[in-house]
């Protein structure tokens, strides 16, 4: 079941995916949480499962970067800061989910939005990617749920589960 989307309140880079360690970016694509961190330094943090197996086929082979977190507060240095109070939502909910894996989807913004399309059409080096998560982000959006995702032979995402009829 889908809860809830959330706005990153600050994250560093630009547009775009992570490729190698120290470029300061964002992952974008699909992930899962791989670690919850209640002592973080910035309240709580949950870190995904980057790079991912998409990642590790797209991404620098031999310094892709890592440890991805999204937390609390509202600085980040390649990280998704939150705010405090949305990452104890965040948090709480994760916890909850975590006997079943708990899904992360980070797209650049709202996909059906204009903020997106002008994105596409000022970074074209990144439309045919982010057009792979279009199709992810419609299924969440009729599903109301997370959606399956594969990820092909050459990193590409595959939405797996679609809209039922």
């Amino acid at each position: 079941m889908l809860f809830n989307t959330y706005v990153i309140a600050a994250a560093s880079g630009g547009p775009g995916p992570k490729r190698v360690e120290g470029d300061n970016q964002v992952p974008e694509g699909v992930y899962h949480v791989a670690a919850f961190n209640p002592q973080s330094q910035f309240l709580l943090s949950l870190g995904l499962n980057y790079p991912n197996t998409s990642d590790r086929h797209r991404s620098d082979p031999k310094n892709p970067g890592g440890q991805i977190y999204i937390h609390g507060n509202r600085l980040s240095i390649g990280r998704m800061a939150m705010t405090d109070e949305k990452i104890e939502e965040i948090y709480l909910l994760a916890l909850g989910g975590k006997k079943n894996g708990v899904p992360v989807y980070v797209f650049p913004a709202r996909m059906l939005s204009r903020e997106y399309r002008d994105l596409k059409v000022a970074h074209p080096k990144f439309a045919s990617f982010w057009e792979e998560l279009e199709p992810i982000d419609a299924a969440i959006e009729n599903l109301h749920r997370p959606a399956i995702v594969s990820v092909g032979p050459r990193g590409q995402y595959r939405v797996v589960l679609k809209r039922s009829r």
